[in-house]
């Protein structure tokens, strides 16, 4: 029944442990080595065994000294409960015994007593850093199902959740959820909202979490982290307060600070929303501060400044502001959505632009492309005007490719009202048609 590992021969058992380490010190047979130097000692140790296990576990202990004086100069409860955190968990194949559960919950505990994990998340540019000792708790914690105090359960509502799935195998707020009641857990998470204790992560997973429960009460919080610059969290707090409050009070509490890149988020992930308020919103953004992706989500919205922006570049310019190349994205594309006829006065510039002998189009999602699809929908209320504008324009029979897209324009619009005017028939007619073909 002996479990042939590192953790099982030598953690609980003195002897054991002593004998095993001087094993270890036998085969290396250098006196001078270091920790940091063991992974290349000894080569003909085989990984897997209780010996293979304690050389790779002191090297990644991380303490530099000689390797015989390892456990001279460690803590040996702090190794105990390292190597325990890293051989134990939920998969793995290692099952200590009652006693050594015992052992390790007593020793867990005991540290513990000297422990805290408030402020143990420190967050930096690129993230967040956490001390391995607080994650080795966590995993024995989580794992041996330790009777800890109520306050160590509430600390842990700032540690990240992601340090519970990779460490403990379970998701942090159903393990939260099993030690709190509703209620503790709830007001914690509030505080640690309200005193800014949680960044980050951690306060985007805290509004994650009011969101799935459907509580109002972080929503002052949240509309004012729709006013800073992390746009993880920006998202999670709009989401937040549109799941609550619904599209009215995100056009009347957000749009109007939202910034572009903002507006644009709203716009893409809240389709119910009103096209005007938000043509409305962007076009101010617009103005102060254009970009071509404000211009495109305009377009697609309709927006005559923007349209006409795009209209006066390309017919300057003599060619998309995209230039040639692959396009799967843009405001070329974004012409192609046109669909009022108010619009055929500048769609019919573009096409006198896209005739011009030194006009630079695209090579995907071209003008040629947009332009003919725009025509088609314009067509779709106005397609005698429509089909008047490209007949006049077609070009000299000489060139044959302007000639063929101005077939093709008209021939798509033809198509278009043929489908519009090929309604159903009502029941009742279609009854008596059968009706006469089975007399017949």
């Amino acid at each position: 029944d002996e479990l042939y590992d590192f953790f099982d021969k030598n953690q609980f058992d003195e002897e054991k442990r002593l004998s095993l380490f001087n094993e270890l010190i036998s085969t290396i047979n250098n006196d001078d080595a270091t920790t940091d130097q063991i992974l290349d000692l000894g080569r003909n140790i085989e990984y897997e065994s209780p010996l293979g296990r304690l050389k790779t576990s002191i090297y990644h202990y991380g303490y530099k000294t000689k390797i015989s004086d390892f456990f001279d100069t460690i803590d040996l409860d702090d190794f105990v409960i390292w190597s325990a955190s890293k051989y134990l968990g939920k998969k793995s194949l290692i099952c200590p015994t009652s006693n050594q559960k015992i052992f390790l919950s007593k020793l867990v505990l005991k540290k513990l007593e000297k422990t805290t994990f408030q402020d143990a998340v420190r967050y930096c540019e690129n993230g967040f850093s956490i001390k391995q000792r607080v994650l080795n708790f966590l995993s024995l914690i989580v794992y041996l199902d330790l009777p800890i105090s109520k306050n160590t359960i509430l600390q842990f509502t700032e540690l990240p959740r992601e340090l519970f799935n990779k460490k403990c195998n379970i998701d942090k707020y159903v393990y939260l959820e099993s030690k709190l009641s509703a209620s503790e857990l709830r007001n914690r998470l509030i505080e640690n909202v309200e005193t800014g204790r949680v960044e980050d992560m951690v306060l985007k997973e805290h509004i994650d979490y009011f969101d799935k429960i459907k509580d109002d009460s972080i929503a002052e919080y949240a509309l004012e982290l729709c006013k800073k610059d992390d746009v993880h969290i920006r998202f999670s707090a709009w989401q937040y307060l549109f799941h609550l409050f619904d599209v009215e009070y995100i056009e009347s509490e957000i749009l109007p600070f939202a910034d572009g890149e903002f507006l644009i988020e709203i716009k893409n992930h809240c389709k119910n929303i009103d096209k005007k308020q938000m043509r409305k919103f962007m076009e101010e953004q617009y103005k102060n501060a254009p970009t071509s992706q404000l211009q495109a989500h305009l377009i697609t919205l309709g927006s005559e400044i923007a349209i006409t922006d795009y209209v006066e570049y390309v017919t300057t310019n003599k060619k998309i502001p995209e230039g040639k190349g692959i396009h799967t994205d843009g405001v070329t594309n974004a012409m192609c959505s046109i669909c009022n006829p108010n619009f055929l006065p500048l769609l019919e510039n573009l096409l006198v632009a896209l005739f011009d002998k030194d006009f630079e189009d695209g090579e995907w999602c071209s003008l040629r492309n947009s332009l003919l699809c725009a025509f088609v929908n314009c067509s779709k209320l106005q397609p005698i005007l429509t089909i008047e504008i490209i007949t006049a324009h077609i070009p000299n029979t000489d060139d044959e490719r302007n000639f063929r897209y101005c077939n093709q324009i008209i021939k798509d619009i033809q198509s278009e009202q043929n489908s519009q005017q090929d309604n159903p028939l009502e029941i009742h007619k279609v009854k008596q048609i059968l009706k006469d073909l089975n007399i017949s």
